[in-house]
């Protein structure tokens, strides 16, 4: 998915998302430590930038970053997340990928 992500555009920023973020959407907390899971996506061949995710698809990162795309799990597909849906406003592309 982080591949497919790079080729869509000409930088890779990955949103790592806190323990406690994935423990309110999940219910469990993760397997992987968050300092862990940045340090794998600040390793990653493709990443440019690993910026750290408070909640889902924060508007706030996506204005900072100029983003033109987002990338997200297809499990996401038909969840509104309000993230995305501003992207969409603002003529961005919303790529699902499983």
């Amino acid at each position: 998915m982080i591949r497919r992500s790079r080729e869509l555009g000409d930088r890779l920023i990955v949103g790592v998302s806190t323990d406690e973020l994935i423990e309110a959407y999940k219910g469990m907390k993760p397997i992987i430590p968050f300092e862990e899971r940045l340090d794998l996506g600040r390793a990653l061949r493709w990443t440019d930038e690993v910026v750290i995710q408070h909640q889902l698809v924060p508007i706030p990162i996506l204005q900072e970053y100029e983003v033109s795309v987002v990338t997200i799990g297809d499990d996401w597909t038909g969840k509104h997340l309000d993230g995305l849906e501003w992207m969409k406003s603002q003529g961005g592309d919303v790529v699902y990928l499983g």
